[in-house]
């Protein structure tokens, strides 16, 4: 069966030649399988993720592994970085829900998602993201407020899948 031009872009745009001199590269964990739903659901398909979703985007970290020297460990630095600053700007971006300042939400926002963005934690940076927007938007802080809990879980979770991401990305020795 002749493949349509489109798959082919896609399938290859997935796939990365091997390179010798660095680590193996950590299987993305996000492929998904589809079923069919209840038949109350007039049989429509929905995407079912293997495992629990994913904190951090691997295409991200797969480029910073390209990047690093041979004798550098640029994800580890990098995610040192992360846990140094990142929870003081949590710690700020929580502040900035009670202090009802829109301006100031949004900086807080933005400094935690450019963080966020630049490990790959991108389900953090996408929550960073809406609240950016929405301050900016001067939407009301009630409607923000509830994007607080989600928030505080999301860098959770980040925070403690780390250590397994370092494993996951160690350098060859």
């Amino acid at each position: 069966t002749a493949r349509k031009p489109s798959d082919q872009k896609q399938n290859h745009q997935t796939q990365e030649p091997p390179k010798a001199s660095k680590p193996k590269k950590p299987v993305d964990k996000t492929t998904t399988n589809t079923k069919a739903k209840s038949a109350g659901s007039g049989g429509k398909k929905e995407t079912v993720s293997n495992e629990k979703r994913e904190m951090f985007d691997h295409s991200v970290l797969n480029q910073i592994l390209e990047m690093q020297s041979e004798n550098s460990n640029l994800i580890d630095r990098m995610l040192d970085l992360f846990e140094s600053h990142g929870t003081e700007a949590m710690l700020g971006l929580i502040k900035t829900f009670n202090d009802g300042d829109h301006n100031a939400l949004k900086k807080a926002a933005h400094a935690l998602k450019s963080m966020s963005l630049n490990i790959g934690a991108s389900e953090l940076a996408g929550i960073c993201t809406l609240i950016e927007t929405k301050a900016h938007e001067n939407v009301d802080l009630g409607e923000i407020e509830d994007l607080k809990t989600p928030l505080q879980q999301a860098f959770k979770a980040t925070r403690k899948e780390i250590p397994e991401i370092r494993k996951l990305y160690k350098k060859a020795a």
